[in-house]
């Protein structure tokens, strides 16, 4: 088991979430002729059901079948770090041990007990000849957790995701994904903001806050100025870094109790772009009932991560 896979494989994977409120499983069928990718398995079970987390994922892999499914789930917020660095000038299998050194000095923990793999993006018109990218870190004791935590239930576990990858999968299913396009997201510790254009991430960065994904409005309201300033910064980046780029067309609020009215009409208010909440009852095909907008926000990257099609790297 290794971080983000990179494999290209059409089969689709059974992405399953873990919440503090319960345990999300959806499966996406890829869209064709055309259509929008197809929501073909969704279940959500609240952890008051079930004596354990491992008994509460048992359950779920004799329903679904689970132990003969290639099954994806994603980080935690604090699971993991991304780092921006320097690309090592080695070749492309080398590169994850060039890094490991490289990042050795701006992590907490030591490098030697850490998994190592990065995100490529665009580089800045006139940029230096240094080749930048996003270093993914995750303490190998938090990957090894999870693994655990889904064998003893029986599940077939293969690719362990980020949710800047699942808000990239869910940008690329909108209509307007040919233009660029700012998303923000709201996790347990954080808000995410990245930057897309024309299927590549171009940023991607966090608002460290002190958010409660239990408090609703109020886990927002006292951060609005900062959350509107961080996502200025991050339009205006665009526009500073990469000339031949368009300017942001539109800022896109994932479903989350925390993307309230009110923060919506404040970022209006303030920022000259247009605000657009998602709807992902919307951008995909559901073949069963789709669940409350609370539960949907909360899954949003579960969701997310189902949409990928890669698999384990050989």
């Amino acid at each position: 088991m290794a971080l983000l896979q990179r494999k290209q494989n059409s089969q689709g994977l059974t992405a399953l979430g873990i919440y503090p409120q319960g345990v999300a499983v959806v499966r996406i069928g890829a869209g064709e002729n055309g259509n929008a990718p197809s929501v073909e398995l969704w279940d959500y079970r609240p952890t008051a059901q079930s004596k354990s987390l491992v008994n509460l994922l048992g359950k779920l892999s004799l329903d679904y079948g689970l132990d003969h499914t290639r099954c994806i789930t994603v980080l935690d917020d604090q699971e993991y770090k991304l780092i921006l660095t320097d690309a090592p000038d080695v070749p492309a299998e080398e590169v994850p041990s060039a890094l490991r050194w490289q990042i050795k000095k701006m992590v907490d923990f030591p490098v030697h007990d850490a998994a190592i793999d990065f995100i490529e993006f665009p580089q800045p018109s006139g940029a230096a000849e240094v080749k930048r990218l996003y270093t993914v870190v995750a303490k190998n004791e938090a990957i090894t957790r999870r693994v655990e935590l889904f064998s003893d239930a029986g599940i077939r576990l293969r690719v362990i995701d980020i949710p800047e990858m699942a808000q990239h999968n869910l940008v690329n299913l909108l209509p307007e994904a040919d233009k660029p396009i700012a998303m923000l997201s709201f996790h347990r510790h954080s808000i995410l903001i990245t930057l897309h254009y024309r299927g590549l991430i171009y940023l991607a960065r966090r608002i460290y806050i002190g958010l409660d994904s239990q408090a609703g409005e109020h886990g927002v309201s006292g951060h609005y100025q900062q959350i509107i300033l961080e996502l200025q910064r991050s339009t205006e980046y665009l526009e500073t870094h990469y000339f031949d780029c368009p300017a942001v067309d539109r800022v896109v609020l994932a479903p989350s109790p925390m993307a309230t009215k009110e923060l919506t009409e404040h970022l209006r208010n303030a920022i000259d772009i247009p605000i657009m909440e998602l709807d992902l009852t919307q951008i995909l095909s559901w073949k069963v009932t789709p669940p409350s907008s609370e539960v949907l926000g909360r899954c949003f990257a579960t969701i997310g991560a189902a949409l990928r099609r890669e698999g384990v790297r050989a």
